[in-house]
């Protein structure tokens, strides 16, 4: 292999790895790039949360980040019940904690709540998991 070859190989590998990145306007939902492990954050502000629709394959977690100034509840839908989607449901978290979900095993949209603060819309969310959509909720109770 000659030096040209080599160097091009490498501009094509650090293209693909690089990925893009930012946050998308509108309901498009921001997702991973490929290339191996990623984490999704999403933040959590006293003005609610960051990105309300992620998009992540099965078999990933996402990192939600309380950057608000009191206790915030992330849990599964519906309220109260919680039982829609169980790997969201990663409890309270004082101002400054980050927690990590459990993986995702099952795709469909998953949709989350602040359960401090269920009633306020811009504390819900939605992950969708392996589609690229929004659809059916996933049915945790027959895939274990």
């Amino acid at each position: 292999m000659n030096a040209r070859t080599v160097l091009a190989g490498i501009a094509l590998f650090a293209a693909a790895c690089g990925g893009g990145g930012g946050s998308s306007g509108g309901s498009t939902p921001t997702g991973p790039t490929g290339g191996g492990p990623q984490t999704t954050t999403i933040n959590i502000t006293a003005a609610g949360v960051s990105q309300q629709q992620v998009r992540i394959e099965v078999g990933q977690q996402v990192q939600f980040s309380n950057n608000a100034a009191r206790n915030v509840e992330i849990q599964s839908d519906p309220h109260n019940v919680h039982d829609l989607c169980p790997p969201l449901n990663v409890g309270t978290m004082t101002p400054g904690q980050s927690r990590m979900t459990n993986t995702f095993s099952v795709r469909g949209t998953c949709t989350y709540h602040d359960h401090t603060n269920a009633d306020d819309g811009r504390f819900r969310g939605s992950i969708l998991v392996g589609v690229t959509e929004p659809g059916p909720a996933p049915d945790y109770r027959t895939s274990q």
